[in-house]
């Protein structure tokens, strides 16, 4: 008889007062994506105010210094694939010893062989946005078409280099109706993660409407 999967409930192992367990640096705001709930308000070329590589060493270095287990250090944006030094930076991570994960967006750049070489350079995983279970949902929440198709693609390119894939998606009232069928997809494609965000409206997510206690959709139907 099949059994359906069990569910794991992971609880933390370390003294979270004293060192992160996760450090999470949005690597540069450039993104070609138009995403509604942008906190922030992604441009289309890098600012120049980001950290150069010998910034973002220093970065590291400091994550490094909490000292073992070390935190797991997440290269996000904006587009990350829009660094051109992002394998340098992973691989710089990696040699200090510790776990760096990549969370890209789903633009042109998130290829198999951009995927391959992150991980080549030494990371573990990877971390996607998936944001409605159809590429009509999907796409209008990212504000540019083909970015479901994309995401899809690296996801299943993600999964057969081995990488280990988290999952994440923001909740709006909106997209409230939609999480089961993107729970269903999630189960179906795999995924080591599936972590769900309710929205905080910063940035252009002030413009959408969160949830909220007295959400008439968030009761269930009578």
């Amino acid at each position: 008889m099949n059994r359906p999967p069990r569910t794991v409930v992971r609880t933390p192992r370390r003294a979270v007062a004293e060192r992160p367990f996760i450090v999470i640096w949005e690597a540069t705001r450039a993104c070609p994506l138009v995403c509604l709930h942008c906190r922030a308000e992604a441009r289309t070329a890098r600012d120049p105010r980001e950290l150069d590589g010998a910034g973002a060493r220093r970065v590291m270095d400091q994550v490094a210094a909490f000292g073992r287990p070390h935190p797991l250090f997440v290269i996000t944006g904006g587009d990350p694939f829009q660094r051109a030094d992002l394998t340098d930076l992973v691989a710089y991570g990696t040699s200090l010893g510790l776990r760096v994960a990549v969370s890209p967006s789903g633009t042109p750049t998130l290829t198999r062989d951009a995927l391959a070489a992150v991980q080549g350079a030494g990371a573990v995983a990877v971390s996607l946005s998936l944001d409605g279970s159809t590429a009509a949902r999907h796409d209008a929440f990212r504000g540019v078409p083909g970015v479901w198709d994309r995401t899809l693609e690296g996801w299943r390119a993600a999964l057969a280099l081995g990488l280990k894939v988290q999952i994440n998606t923001t909740v709006t009232r909106d997209g409230l109706e939609d999480l089961a069928d993107i729970a269903a997809l999630v189960r179906r494609e795999g995924a080591m993660l599936w972590s769900v965000f309710v929205l905080v409206p910063t940035g252009r997510g002030e413009r959408l409407d969160a949830l909220t206690p007295d959400c008439a959709r968030c009761r269930p139907a009578t």
